[in-house]
Formats: C-alpha cells, structure tokens, sequence
C-alpha cells in the first residue's frame, strides 16, 4: 500500500471536517450553523467553504457573535473558546442563545450534564460557618 502524502492526508481530513460539519447542524438554519462552526473556532473562510457561500455572506452572519461580559465592543473573538475549559464552553454557548440539547450535541456531552453544570454554576457560593 503506497504511502499517502501530506497533501492527500489534508485534502481527507478537509473531507471528513465537512462531512462533520454538515451532519452537525444539517436540521439548523444558515446562520445557526455558521455561529455553531464559528464558536467551535473555525476561521471564516473555512465556514465559507463548507456551507458553500461567500466568505464575506460568514462574516456577516456571524458579526454579531457575543461573548460573556462582551456587550457591544471589547467582548472576546469566538475563537477564544480553542483553549477554553469543557465548563467554560458550556457557559459561552449557553450565554450565546443554545439550548442544552444543541450544547450537548455540539460538545459530544449528555444534556443533563449540561443542565447540571448549569444548575450549579446558577446557585449562589455559600460560605461556610463554624
């Protein structure tokens, strides 16, 4: 069996992104599914790629992406959210308008580790007495 390329290995993992990416979000709207490719990190022209549109269509589609604490200018790019924490991307996309079921499916989690995680992160920190 001869030995695949560098070239060939991108163009089959270029594939396998698109197939993925499709089948992620294949039930949501335009838009749903650029913020969705966009939160997970991927760069515009990647996006433009795979739902097959103009680049310029993605970055109007996902311009008014916000981030936690970032209303209006200075709040953080979606990808910032590479390095973040499982925790921190369940916030994010829950700040971001996603249900718990469409935060579960994009993160590969069951909900109702979602809907706990959220739960938990809502309760008030009590301080101990003694």
């Amino acid at each position: 069996m001869p030995k695949p390329t560098d070239e060939q290995i991108v163009d089959k993992l270029d594939q396998i992104l698109r197939v993925l990416s499709i089948q992620v979000a294949e039930d949501k709207s335009l838009t749903e599914r650029a913020r969705l490719l966009k939160l997970a990190g991927m760069e515009n022209q990647a996006i433009a790629d795979v739902l097959n549109i103009p680049v310029e269509s993605v970055r109007t589609l996902t311009s008014n992406l916000r981030r936690p604490g970032g209303k209006g200018r200075g709040g953080r790019r979606p990808e910032s959210m590479k390095g973040a924490s499982q925790k921190e991307k369940i916030k994010r996309l829950n700040m971001a308008g996603f249900s718990n079921i469409e935060i579960a499916e994009f993160l590969q989690i069951k909900p109702t580790a979602v809907a706990v995680f959220l739960y938990e992160s809502k309760k008030p920190k009590s301080s101990r007495k003694r």
